[in-house]
């Protein structure tokens, strides 16, 4: 009887705490979030495409020529082009833009795979009234939704600048990762509550790996991804990225005599800065099917190039944007003189 009652009052004892620590976590995360939304407003502007916005921000319009258009990779955003944005407004027509549920932008009713991505974007640059033609530049995820864009949208497209971009058949021929996020539900579900309840917010203070930006981006950076939102947003995309590699598929990757540049990773990534999924060994292996995949981007054009950032792994746009800038320079320049 004594082991019995001893046994309900330390069940009810854990009840009472972690409710306790579920309203106190929900309240930080929500005082958090309001927070954060009044210090760091956005820097663009806010384009509704019906029902929802999403945000762009443009830069160097006294330029004439393509527009560029630069699309992040998957869980990065227009703030991840902070170092490359302001080198290229000195001599073009530059916009960045966030989008559904990425960074300022709302989240969106689409499913989130690359078509309905690059519809929201056509929409997102008819709405804004920014014509073409435009380069453009995709970094990972972000190249992927490059080439279908092109696809979708052929008159619109100058040129394309792949930057170390995801290939529609890696998902063939790079192993899955230890954590699934496209597939694996329960984890989808504890990463969500985590986010309400504020333990991502704190967990990210001393997990997430350094980046190169200034510190106030840093912190704009910290506060979007520790948002509900962003979480919701990153397992969507994760789980349809199969779906958006069978998009391009079924499109074709032949991109005809498109002036093409791939810039691609100098160097494997780091055990750090894949949260320590895996070995140096095993990214040393997957960076070598990488180059091999990089390699096969260049034959989608007769009029190709390959750059290689020596200095950089996946994240260029952050570790090496000087490359990135020079590529979109030399591409300006030659579409002017043709």
């Amino acid at each position: 009887m004594f082991l019995w009652v001893a046994i309900k009052k330390l069940c009810l004892w854990s009840f009472y705490t972690l409710v306790t620590l579920g309203i106190t976590g929900t309240s930080y995360q929500y005082i958090s979030n309001k927070l954060d939304e009044r210090t760091y407003l956005a820097p663009g502007k806010m384009v509704d495409i019906g029902g929802y916005r999403l945000h762009i921000q443009e830069s160097g319009m006294e330029h004439s020529g393509p527009t560029i258009i630069v699309d992040a990779g998957a869980g990065n955003y227009s703030l991840d082009w902070a170092l490359i944005q302001p080198q290229i407004a000195k001599f073009a027509h530059v916009i960045s833009y966030d989008r559904a549920g990425d960074g300022w932008s709302d989240e969106s009713p689409l499913p989130r795979n690359s078509k309905n991505m690059m519809m929201e974007l056509h929409a997102l640059l008819q709405k804004a009234g920014i014509s073409g033609p435009y380069i453009f530049v995709g970094h990972s995820l972000g190249g992927l939704n490059a080439q279908i864009y092109a696809h979708l949208y052929p008159d619109e497209i100058a040129g394309i600048i792949l930057v170390d971009s995801s290939h529609e058949d890696q998902d063939q021929r790079l192993p899955k990762p230890p954590f699934d996020m496209g597939s694996n539900t329960m984890m989808r579900y504890v990463a969500l509550c985590a986010a309400y309840t504020g333990f991502i917010r704190l967990a990210f203070k001393f997990t997430l790996p350094p980046v190169h930006l200034p510190e106030h981006l840093a912190n704009i950076r910290y506060a979007h991804l520790c948002t509900p939102k962003f979480i919701r947003t990153a397992f969507h995309m994760t789980q349809l990225f199969d779906e958006s590699n069978k998009q391009l598929r079924e499109l074709g990757a032949s991109l005809g005599d498109l002036p093409l540049l791939v810039i691609s990773a100098g160097k494997a990534n780091t055990v750090q800065s894949t949260g320590g999924m895996y070995t140096q060994e095993q990214l040393d292996s997957m960076f070598s099917i990488w180059q091999e995949l990089q390699k096969d981007l260049l034959v989608r054009s007769s009029n190709s190039k390959q750059m290689i950032a020596e200095k950089s792994g996946h994240m260029i746009p952050n570790e090496q944007p000087e490359i990135i800038v020079d590529a979109v320079h030399e591409m300006v320049q030659q579409l002017k003189q043709s």
